[in-house]
């Protein structure tokens, strides 16, 4: 029996305010939606919680290694490393996060 992958390790990139992205830094314990890369393109995979370093903030346009933790990880099975995701809030594109690393339950 194949187990779960329930956490991933990313490079998250923060878009600057000036492309586009927060005005504010995303805090460890953020929120937020993810496209996944489907066919559909649909934000798919709403709110899931990344987990930063020491409890840091990620401030726009900088880079931070995050863990992501999908609350629902049925949607991220087909995810592997060297993969792209999406961060949104809403409809707008605040991120890109490339999946280094999947975890197992």
């Amino acid at each position: 029996m194949m187990k779960m992958k329930t956490k991933f390790r990313a490079t998250l990139h923060i878009h600057s305010t000036i492309v586009g992205g927060r005005k504010y830094s995303v805090p460890c314990g953020f929120r937020c939606d993810w496209r996944l890369g489907f066919a559909n393109d649909s934000l798919n995979c709403g709110q899931i919680k990344i987990h930063i370093s020491e409890n840091k903030e990620i401030v726009p346009g900088e880079v931070e290694v995050v863990d992501i933790r999908p609350l629902v990880a049925d949607f991220w099975q087909h995810l592997k490393p060297g993969n792209q995701i999406f961060m949104h809030e809403g409809q707008r594109q605040i991120g890109i996060a490339k999946i280094i690393e999947c975890f197992d339950a």
